[in-house]
């Protein structure tokens, strides 16, 4: 993000709706329990609070991070990804609605 910045190219911060963070502000490693959220439910509201500047709480310290989120992740590769992506999205539009 820096580099393309620092060059005047637009950037665009992704986070992960469906991933839990580290207090640095980087991705827990998915070989650390909760690092992956699975719930749909859960990981709507973990969406709507990155989307919308709040703080999520970090998985190895608890410490509150706030991350940029410009665009929004959700990982394919599990069984729960469509019923995670629709509710999600539906979390987000009611977010704006109500916004």
């Amino acid at each position: 993000l820096a580099a393309g910045a620092a060059t005047g190219l637009p950037t665009a911060s992704e986070v992960f709706a469906d991933r839990a963070y580290l207090a640095d502000g980087t991705l827990a490693p998915r070989s650390m329990k909760g690092s992956v959220i699975h719930d749909p439910d859960a990981a709507a509201a973990h969406a709507v609070r990155l989307a919308s500047g709040k703080p999520v709480k970090a998985l190895d310290t608890g410490a509150d991070v706030v991350l940029r989120a410009d665009s929004v992740c959700v990982h394919g590769d599990k069984p729960e990804a469509v019923a995670q992506a629709r509710r999600v999205r539906d979390a987000l539009v009611e977010a704006v609605a109500q916004a």
